[in-house]
């Protein structure tokens, strides 16, 4: 058994426990949480509410990694210093485990850390090399596109369970995850260009180059492309997510099979309709399915900032999945197992069907 530990465990970094089967190194998560989480003994589901997973969560850091293997530490926006930080990393090192940090933490540790005995983990440093071609290359695979209409939506959850589906189905797969730490689980990173200053028609080009180079050097059955971030402006007092991303990557690669993430709420069929009217003609994205994610977004008009809570999938299931009928797309809850595995046979007989 190899294990890594995981600290901060909490909601962003949820998936290695909920996709732990997926880890390429790892069979076995140590998912720990500072006590100020108030989530010691709890099951990690917890954190996203999913199906339980019968792994409890601990707060002892040092009584853990002794234990691990390995160790991943990533930014949490949770007052965590970066004192604290350097401690338990150094700890990691001095007993020998192999240390994953993210980009987004060496950035908030500062350029004093030491990186010598760590790994970073970061999106994918492509450079252009080739010239450019005049039109948008067509990508020569049936490919499955992940959008949501915001974070949180349990985007990266849908496509490592996707991706483990076609695998099982006997599909050779190339999927492009949403998280900088995609390559824990197999999967690629997304280009680092994308989240860089450029002209946003030169990165549609580049990045419909990226994707289809990478697809003729390995020959996938299934092409999967994760889209970060959120496909419009959720918060109207924040100005710094107005789906930027989701315009150029779906812009970028036509998608024959489209996932769309919604946040928990009440459904109706205008507020369905207008969402897929919405990414049709402004994204050039046909909703085929919609994930009902184990998030509640609220917003605080006199903080003017998102709060989040998690809701259970049986509630999803139970008043959502099972009430609301809508023809013009297939509505599951990715944390709930019977239904994520539906929406995976429904997706490959409609693959099977149009080839």
């Amino acid at each position: 058994m190899s294990s890594i530990l995981i600290y901060p465990f909490c909601r962003k970094f949820s998936e290695f426990a909920r996709c732990k089967e997926a880890l390429e190194e790892f069979n076995e998560v140590i998912p720990i949480a500072p006590k100020g989480f108030g989530m010691e003994g709890d099951d990690v589901s917890v954190c996203d509410g999913g199906n339980p997973l019968n792994i409890k969560i601990w707060s002892d850091y040092a009584a853990n990694i002794i234990q691990a293997d390995a160790a991943f530490f990533g930014y949490a926006d949770a007052n965590i210093s970066a004192k604290s930080y350097k401690e338990k990393i150094n700890e990691a090192i001095s007993l020998k485990k192999r240390v994953f940090i993210t980009k987004e933490l060496k950035d908030f540790l500062g350029g004093t850390f030491d990186l010598q005995s760590v790994e970073l983990i970061d999106y994918t440093n492509y450079t252009q090399e080739n010239e450019l071609a005049l039109n948008l290359l067509t990508i020569p695979a049936p490919v499955i596109m992940i959008a949501g209409i915001g974070d949180r939506c349990d985007k990266f959850s849908i496509q490592v369970k996707l991706g483990n589906y076609f695998s099982e189905q006997g599909y050779s797969v190339l999927n492009f995850g949403t998280k900088d730490f995609s390559k824990l689980f197999g999967i690629e990173t997304l280009p680092r260009f994308l989240f860089e200053p450029m002209d946003n028609g030169m990165k549609v080009r580049q990045f419909n180059s990226y994707i289809y180079n990478r697809v003729i050097e390995e020959n996938p059955e299934v092409v999967i492309i994760g889209v970060p971030g959120g496909i419009m402006q959720v918060n109207p007092y924040e100005f710094g997510e107005f789906g930027e991303l989701a315009f150029i990557i779906s812009n970028a690669i036509k998608s024959d099979i489209s996932i769309l993430s919604l946040y928990n709420q009440e459904l109706n069929q205008d507020f369905l309709d207008h969402l897929i009217k919405l990414c049709r003609y402004k994204l050039n994205y046909q909703v085929n399915y919609i994930n009902i994610a184990n998030t509640d977004l609220l917003i605080l008009p006199d903080e003017k900032e998102c709060q989040y809570t998690t809701v259970p999938s049986v509630h999803i299931m139970d008043n959502i999945i099972k009430t609301f009928q809508y023809e013009d797309a297939f509505l599951f809850n990715a944390l709930d197992e019977i239904s994520m595995r539906a929406a995976c046979n429904e997706i490959l007989f409609e693959l099977e069907e149009n080839l």
